[in-house]
Parts: C-alpha cells; sequence; structure tokens
C-alpha cells in the first residue's frame, strides 16, 4: 500500500512539474485529480505539492506561498525545488533575493553555484569571491581547483568591464535590474548575462533573455536603446542589449 502511495505521489509530481517546464495549464479535470492526491499527503509534501499545483496554474503568488509553508520543514530538496522554479518565472530581482537568502541555509553545492552566478549577472565582484570561496570548501582536488578558475575568471570578466565601461558594480546592478525588468514587464524570463569587453567604446553588457521570438527580442532591445540613453548611461562607454537564450534552470528529481 505504501509503494502504491509513494508512486502515485511521484506520478503527480512529475506530472506538475511537466506542466511548469513546458509552461501549459491543466485542465480543470486534471486539477481535480491532483487536488485529491495532494490532499491525501502528509506535510510537508502536501505544501509543496500544492505550490507546484498553483505554479502549474500560472499563480505565482499562491505557489510561493505553499513553497514557503512547505519550507519551514528545512527541506532541502524542497528548496532546491523552489529555486528551480523561480529560474523559470519571469522575476528575476526575487528569484536572486531567495537565491541570496536560502543559500544562508541550505549550503549546498548548487545553491552556492546559483548565487555565484547571480552575483556575477550584477557584476558583484566581492559577492563572487565570498559564493567561490564558500563553494571550493565543498571539494578538494581536480574538482576544487577548476571551481577556483572558474571564480577567478568570472572575477576577471567583471574588473575588466568595469574598468573599460566607467560603471561600478552599484551601477551594473541597478542595469542588470532595470533591464531584467524590462523583459519581466513582458513575461519573459532571463537567465544570465555575457560581458564583452573590445577596444574603446566596444564593449557590451549582454542580457540573455528566454525567448525565441525575433519582434519580441526586437521590443525588448528598442525599450532597452532607450533606457540607455538616459544621462547616466549615454556617456559611458558601452552598449547593452538582448539576446535570445533558452536555457532552462535544473531542478531535482
Amino acid at each position: 500500500m505504501q509503494a502504491k502511495k509513494e508512486a502515485v505521489t511521484k506520478t503527480t509530481h512529475e506530472a506538475l512539474w511537466g506542466y511548469i517546464e513546458s509552461h501549459t495549464v491543466p485542465e480543470l479535470a486534471e486539477i481535480d485529480k491532483f487536488e485529491k492526491a495532494i490532499n491525501l499527503l502528509p506535510e510537508p509534501e502536501r505544501s509543496y505539492q500544492t505550490a507546484l499545483l498553483w505554479a502549474s496554474q500560472n499563480d505565482f503568488d499562491a505557489a510561493v506561498h505553499f513553497f514557503n509553508e512547505a519550507l519551514k520543514s528545512e527541506n532541502s530538496f524542497i528548496a532546491s525545488n523552489y529555486l528551480a522554479y523561480l529560474g523559470l518565472c519571469a522575476h528575476n530581482y526575487f528569484h536572486r533575493q531567495e537565491v541570496f537568502r536560502l543559500e544562508r541555509t541550505y549550503c549546498t553545492t548548487a545553491n552556492r553555484r546559483v548565487a555565484r552566478n547571480a552575483a556575477f549577472g550584477i557584476g558583484n565582484t566581492k559577492l563572487i569571491r565570498a559564493y567561490n570561496l564558500k563553494l571550493l570548501a565543498l571539494f578538494d582536488g581536480a574538482e576544487r581547483q577548476a571551481y577556483k578558475e572558474e571564480g577567478e575568471h568570472m572575477t576577471s570578466l567583471v574588473e575588466k568591464f568595469k574598468e573599460v565601461s566607467s560603471l561600478s558594480s552599484a551601477d551594473i546592478e541597478i542595469l542588470c535590474d532595470e533591464a531584467e525588468a524590462i523583459a519581466n514587464r513582458r513575461g519573459i524570463n532571463c537567465v544570465g548575462v555575457n560581458y564583452f569587453v573590445g577596444s574603446g567604446d566596444d564593449n557590451a553588457y549582454i542580457i540573455r533573455a528566454e525567448t525565441q521570438d525575433p519582434m519580441v527580442l526586437a521590443e525588448l532591445n528598442l525599450e532597452l536603446v532607450e533606457l540607455l540613453s538616459q544621462e547616466k548611461y549615454a556617456s559611458k562607454p558601452f552598449t547593452s542589449w538582448f539576446r535570445s537564450d533558452a536555457s532552462r534552470s535544473e531542478r531535482s528529481n
């Protein structure tokens, strides 16, 4: 009987993630079936799968509420999948804040790596170094050396861009927030950034947007051009644009 219950739980879990990751909404009959199965579960599984059910219906606020109810259990599996869910949503600022918050409690390799990458996106070299040191504490040998070199490379990229663009870390964070907000207002998620350092004014802060629609991408870039025309950016030797990226965040099974 227990094995059957676990099988039903796993089936519901996988089905809900299928809807979330494909950005499709289940039919009402399916929602009713999921609700009945979820109501039989103990906590924190009930709150966790309720969060997934709301997420499958694109109710972000309700999903976040039930994820946080489930997180009262301090379950690292739930925390990991909460962050994976946020990584699929067009709420980049909130996602970043939650990554930094939960890394303090759930000191996993994945959380520290995601936090380091978030710090890279906002140009915060102090945080990149801090999260990379935390990563290094989890490894030794070749893996440790690889993470060390990766972190040093990320820090170097940001420092070079700051030097040539005349932007500070605080400036880059503001630019990141403003650019991501442009995308998020259209329901577009951003999945990372690239720094390009060329010669003279040929430097760029490139935001990777999760869309393959050329018209949407053009609209995002037109609004970004308008943002860059503001006085605080207009005299700086850099440009910025959105490019298409279909990457997806990982979750735990």
